[in-house]
């Protein structure tokens, strides 16, 4: 009887953590300056993860994600990017800072002035950062900010 009660815990306790998103938090590296999604899945240091794509993948993954990169550079998107839902979200470039802030320079930059009449990065997802990005030339913010009621 014991060892079944302990079973039963046991699943009561996955199921929560499978039902609310914590077992599937995912982190994606960017090592693609462009500015395409090859719709495909997240394959580790294969050259085609776009910030694009990655906050794509970000939006599909319940739980706690995480944005880094693995290039420093400039990210010119031709359009507005994808609008971060997914909650608990982290884009974390400071790791490509080089020297110390202020007097460092931004190891990404995330120009729009290709990017057409749009803002910069659009957030809807509760708890989600940004840290380290240098965001400029957008027609609108840089960043936006949405409190969505349901």
């Amino acid at each position: 009887m014991r060892k079944l009660q302990l079973l039963l815990s046991c699943l009561i306790i996955t199921t929560f953590f499978m039902m609310t998103g914590w077992c599937y938090a995912g982190t994606f590296v960017v090592d693609d300056l462009g500015d395409v999604d090859d719709n495909n899945a997240y394959t580790e240091s294969d050259g085609t993860n776009t910030l694009r794509k990655c906050i794509r993948l970000a939006n599909g993954t319940p739980g706690a994600d995480t944005i880094n990169f693995s290039v420093s550079g400039q990210i010119s998107p031709s359009s507005a990017l994808p609008t971060l839902t997914g909650n608990e979200t982290v884009i974390d470039a400071s790791s490509r800072w080089s020297g110390v802030w202020p007097g460092g320079q931004p190891g990404i930059t995330l120009d729009g002035a290709a990017a057409g009449s749009v803002g910069g990065l659009s957030i809807t997802g509760d708890n989600c950062h940004s840290r380290g990005l240098f965001i400029k030339n957008f027609a609108y913010d840089g960043v936006n900010i949405y409190n969505v009621y349901y």
